[in-house]
């Protein structure tokens, strides 16, 4: 089975790039950077060895990566 939330994100950042997505404390994120930083989260959780599992993710509230 696909990736359902990733395919939708990419879908939406392909569509409205640049409207908000995320905002937080103020802060805002549109689609394409939320994109960009969940490939990129993507690509250091493959780097280390993990794929095709389910894993959750920790971390603070804000837009940093």
């Amino acid at each position: 089975m696909e990736n359902r939330i990733g395919k939708l994100l990419f879908d939406k950042a392909q569509l409205n790039p640049k409207i908000q997505a995320i905002r937080c404390s103020g802060d805002s994120i549109s689609y394409d950077e939320f994109n960009n930083q969940a490939l990129r989260v993507a690509s250091l959780i493959s780097q280390v060895g993990i794929k095709n599992k389910t894993i959750g993710i920790i971390g603070s509230r804000n837009f940093a990566v």
